[in-house]
């Protein structure tokens, strides 16, 4: 471990790159600190590996660090930030991850996605719903999968979400209760027997029955 830490300081950056690498493996949160520091470092190479080596440690007290990654110049470093956030699953970060849904990389957006998926916690709902309506098929899709994964939670807000005009919207509402399946049919068939536009009673409708024959 000390060799390691020793390494991560010397001034070879390769060297550095793969301590921080070797570190993670290890998930010793004795390197924290010192991964920390890294982070704040001027060569973005080595701050990418050192958001990844936290990712990897998984301590929550790499999360405030991480959160400030997402700030970061490079989008590599903001997209490795956010993966490993998902990985720490803190729920402190939620409102920091909602706010890179709105990232200009597509990939760090993607990253984002990921990680609130896997925090399964309702207050992600509504921000991963607004972000069906971004233009990027990949996005869309990770989006869709995301809300599926927290299941009976988002389907709330995801029987609301198939009045959005937005046809991306609506239609990851519908896609993501079918992915939930079962644990949604509870609730669907309640706000169907509810619903008075036509339209919205044929997409229940349509959900439902699909749910059903899985």
């Amino acid at each position: 471990m000390e060799p390691l830490l020793k390494a991560l300081r010397c001034d070879d950056k390769e060297v550095r790159k793969s301590a921080a690498v070797a570190l993670g493996r290890i998930g010793d949160p004795r390197a924290i600190e010192l991964l920390v520091e890294t982070l704040g470092c001027a060569d973005s190479e080595l701050r990418q590996m050192a958001a990844w080596a936290l990712g990897d440690i998984k301590d929550p007290r790499s999360a405030e660090p991480l959160v400030n990654a997402l700030r970061d110049e490079d989008s590599r470093v903001r997209k490795i930030a956010a993966s490993s956030l998902g990985l720490i699953r803190d729920a402190k970060t939620v409102e920091a991850l909602a706010v890179a849904l709105d990232d200009a990389s597509a990939e760090v957006r993607q990253e984002a996605v990921r990680a609130l998926g896997r925090m399964k916690d309702v207050r992600v709902v509504k921000p991963l719903i607004k972000a069906l309506g971004y233009e990027t098929i990949s996005n869309y899709i990770w989006v869709v999968d995301a809300l599926a994964n927290i299941g009976q939670p988002a389907v709330p807000s995801l029987i609301e979400a198939l009045a959005d005009k937005n046809k991306n919207i609506s239609g990851g509402a519908a896609a993501s209760l079918i992915e939930i399946g079962q644990p949604a049919l509870g609730l669907l068939r309640e706000a169907f027997e509810k619903e008075k536009d036509i339209i919205i009673r044929g997409k229940m409708l349509d959900i439902i029955e699909k749910i059903a024959k899985e």
